[in-house]
């Protein structure tokens, strides 16, 4: 395994922090991310149902611009699955 050993340690020791304050004092984590859950759902409702919005216009534009004929292998490739089994999946 190829590891970039500040950014892993650094994220490792983090992630043990946390994971050891949040085992050694439960009823403060407990307050602390119903908290931070709360404050995200209150202000940032607006990102959800907009990234979800962007997503639907984004599909949908692909359908009809000439962008999304692009081929993603070549001149000679075809599709692994058809288009009834890609609607299935």
């Amino acid at each position: 395994m190829d590891l970039h050993h500040p950014v892993f340690f650094a994220s490792a020791g983090l992630i043990l922090l946390f994971v050891i304050g949040t085992l050694m004092f439960p009823g403060g984590a407990n307050s602390m991310l119903t908290g931070a859950r709360g404050w995200t759902i209150q202000d940032f409702d607006w990102l959800f149902i907009w990234a979800g919005n962007l997503l639907v216009v984004f599909c949908v534009a692909l359908i009809f611009l000439p962008v999304g004929r692009i081929r993603l292998g070549g001149e000679q490739a075809r599709p692994e699955f058809s288009i009834i089994s890609w609607f299935a999946m």
